[in-house]
């Protein structure tokens, strides 16, 4: 079995979505490993029966990755409604604003 490569470190200063988990991740890994599958097979001379096995376990499994990421963005929607009910301020709110861009406050706006 040959190791696996060191995993790059991600370029820029994008942060993961706040729902993404392990398991997603993992998820992700078999879908995309199965849609290879079926484009390197769809190239080759295989039988019809064996390329369309390999469509539906393809279809299988991104159907279960895209159940896993809804799953966990209810999980977590669910989890900053109760954040937010504890702490308007909290956890909850800087996840919400953290996409917005820096607005200046009126504070700061010059009046010509």
């Amino acid at each position: 079995m040959k190791p696996e490569a060191p995993k790059k470190a991600i370029q820029g200063k994008r942060k993961p979505v706040y729902w993404w988990n392990e398991d997603i991740r993992k998820g992700k890994k078999v879908s995309l490993t199965r849609k290879r599958h079926v484009s390197r097979i769809n190239r080759t001379n295989i039988p019809q029966d064996i390329k369309e096995a390999a469509r539906t376990e393809n279809k299988k499994e991104r159907k279960k990755f895209k159940d896993l990421c809804l799953k966990s963005k209810k999980e977590k929607w669910n989890e900053l409604i109760a954040d937010l009910e504890e702490d308007i301020w909290g956890g909850a709110y800087k996840e919400s604003v953290r996409d917005f861009p820096n607005n200046k406050s009126a504070t700061t706006l010059k009046r010509n």
